[in-house]
């Protein structure tokens, strides 16, 4: 293939220390996935792996490895369609129908959207349904989501289909002008980056998962593609100050995996990671060194060509041992040795065989992608439909767990979550939909209580049903999925979230009679106090239930897991850990500083104000099972499953008969 005359002569060829970087990367990935103890940021492999997409896409472009024009951009997809699409293909397959095997759809039905980031990942598109779904009630475990890592694969897919194709007609239009395509990758790198900071604090999971809150990073191995192109380095052995910088660049990728976790405080190490990607690239690039010689090591490197196959295949492997087994120092390195036997398995047999391959290329990709869809979209589910090849005889029932969305848990077709969980970007209407409220054919001054708030209210539906069919109460539900009555940033980005909490008190006027309830039900940080903001909204409501000489009643926090209950049922292959068993202790002093919070608030706001605590009711005696027996106390790790708000029907009961209510 003849290179074009704008081609540098300096261009970078193959790289083996970058092989051996992905190694470290992708080590880095499965020991954080492992467990965060050991590696709290180890995800920012992830982030390596974007600086050296971008560093070796870009050089192989300067270098003329696909040719020039429309030719050489539909050469690039070619390549970087055999060398990601097949591996993928026949992993989303396989992995779908060993995933059915294991996990129920019918009685976990977050699993079905599992299947669904799956035949999104086929299309590249599995990062945005990620986003889509982030805040949907029934994805409420994403670490049961095999697919979940396929994210990382949708932003470079998009960055090959979109991003690419730019630096070919770049190049093209400046006649091979590096410092021109280095000033655009500088401008729309550092508007990537910008929007990664700003949108990081307003919302984490968009800022997490998409393409241009991430083209930076691959921009900035771009960057350093182009840099050393014009540069034309010396390939001598450096000196110390080009060890020094890829030593900086290497520590700087360790102390960026060793970064303490926090909820949403991701920003500091990826950005540290990526800087120390371009540092180590960037001394390789610059001379030998010894850094570079050691990623260049046989070994290293090996495992670095197997980097695409072990990323695939690790997380569900970990996904598996977690939930069946349990994750320790032995059963990681099992699974460590397992995702390597499959992952030479898929270089060997899928990768090596697809680049081989002297067939068309869509007479490669076409089969197997009707072969994968078939098998996600129809197979697995048809395997999944009851309870899972491998739950036959399971003792337990969906609606137990959680039933479907268009359950009535009222009766005749009353109080199904498709009708009264607001979903974001749901319309809110000024007060409670016919369909949501409870009632027997009673005298007309039934007391009537009424359930708000998040997914944690939606918990107690089962409760509030019970409470409308076999008393005289009248009951109702109106909540908001995700919808956080303490957090700011949420109200401010999600408009329907922010609607439904300014209609509540409109709708709690003209719902509640004389004195009638008002339960509260929400989730709370038990590592944070409680806030002035939640405080402000009950005072606003108390007001108004305060008027009609009625009660609102907040649940207390209740118990929570580290283990979701669903993977807490004994099978033959899943052994029930101590994680599923707490005592009443550890409960109480989890909790202590939130209910100290709102005990001091309720004395504070007076008689309109009562707390319920249902700890000792889901308890029994001094331990606090996730699962008693076949029955089910929590479906996930917080959230109540819907037979235990059916055994909360009783005290909940006798609460309101203290209250005054009949």
């Amino acid at each position: 293939m003849k290179t074009p005359n704008w081609m540098p002569p300096g261009t970078i060829h193959h790289r083996a220390d970058v092989d051996g970087l992905r190694a470290l990367a992708v080590l880095l990935v499965f020991v954080n996935h492992a467990s965060e103890e050991w590696l709290p940021s180890g995800y920012v492999g992830v982030d390596v792996f974007f600086v050296i997409s971008g560093f070796v896409v870009t050089a192989s472009i300067l270098r003329g490895a696909h040719g020039a024009g429309v030719p050489g951009i539909l050469e690039f997809w070619r390549r970087r369609i055999i060398r990601i699409i097949p591996a993928l293909f026949v992993f989303v397959a396989l992995t779908s129908v060993f995933f059915a095997a294991f996990f129920s759809i019918n009685t976990e039905p977050q699993y079905l959207a599992t299947l669904r980031t799956g035949l999104a990942s086929l299309f590249g598109l599995s990062n945005y349904f990620l986003i889509h779904t982030s805040n949907d009630y029934f994805l409420a475990d994403s670490s049961v989501n095999i697919f979940l890592h396929t994210w990382s694969l949708g932003v470079e897919e998009q960055f090959y289909l979109i991003s690419a194709p730019f630096i070919f007609i770049l190049l093209w239009i400046f006649k091979g002008r590096v410092s021109v395509l280095m000033l655009v990758f500088f401008v729309v790198g550092g508007a990537s980056l910008s929007a990664f900071l700003w949108t990081a604090v307003r919302d984490p999971t968009l800022a997490y998962y998409s393409i241009h809150t991430r083209f930076w990073e691959i921009a900035a191995g771009g960057c350093l593609a182009l840099f050393v192109a014009k540069a034309r380095p010396s390939k001598a052995n450096g000196g110390y100050w080009v060890a020094s910088i890829a030593l900086v660049g290497l520590l700087a990728i360790l102390v960026a995996s060793l970064w303490p976790h926090q909820p949403d405080g991701f920003v500091g190490p990826i950005v540290l990671a990526v800087i120390g990607a371009v540092a180590l690239i960037g001394a390789g690039s610059l001379a030998h060194n010894p850094i570079s010689q050691l990623f260049s090591l046989t070994p290293v490197v090996a495992v670095g060509l197997l980097s695409y196959s072990i990323y695939l295949y690790h997380w569900p492997v970990l996904v598996f041992l977690r939930w069946n087994i349990g994750l320790g120092a032995v059963t990681t390195f099992v699974a460590f040795g397992v995702t390597l036997l499959l992952a030479w398995v898929s270089y060997r047999f899928v990768e090596t065989l697809a680049r081989r391959s002297k067939l068309p290329l869509f007479s490669r990709i076409v089969p197997m992608l009707a072969f994968a869809l078939a098998i996600v979209g129809g197979g697995s589910i048809l395997l999944a439909q009851h309870q899972g090849a491998l739950h036959v005889g399971s003792a337990y029932a969906k609606n137990d767990w959680l039933p479907g969305k268009d359950f009535a848990y009222g009766g005749a077709g009353r109080l199904k979550a498709s009708d009264c969980l607001l979903q974001n970007g749901a319309s809110v209407r000024e007060s409670v939909p016919k369909a949501c409220i409870v009632e027997r054919n009673v005298e007309s001054n039934t007391s009537s209580v009424l359930l708000v708030g998040d997914s944690h209210a939606f918990s107690q539906f089962a409760l509030i049903g019970d409470l409308g069919t076999k008393t005289s109460l009248r009951t109702a539900a109106y909540v908001h999925d995700g919808c956080s009555w303490t957090n700011p940033t949420t109200l401010s980005l999600v408009a329907s979230c922010r609607a439904y909490l300014e209609a509540l008190p409109s709708i709690s006027e003209r719902f509640l009679g004389q004195g009638d309830v008002l339960f509260v039900a929400n989730f709370f940080d038990l590592q944070k106090p409680v806030s002035s903001i939640y405080q402000n909204r009950l005072r606003e409501l108390a007001k108004i239930v305060e008027a009609k000489k009625g009660h609102i009643v907040i649940e207390l926090p209740h118990i929570r897991s580290v283990v979701a209950g669903i993977h807490c049922v004994d099978h033959w292959f899943r052994r029930v850990r101590s994680e599923c068993i707490q005592s009443l202790a550890d409960v109480e002093a989890n909790r202590q500083a939130t209910v100290e919070h709102l005990r001091a608030f309720a004395r504070d706001m007076g008689p309109v104000v009562q707390l319920w605590d249902p700890v000792l009711d889901l308890c029994k005696g001094s331990v606090c099972p996730v699962v008693d027996g076949v029955n089910p106390v929590l479906r996930d790790k917080n959230h109540l499953a819907a037979a235990a708000s059916r055994r909360l029907r009783a005290p909940f009961q006798r609460l309101l008969e203290q209250l005054g209510q009949t």
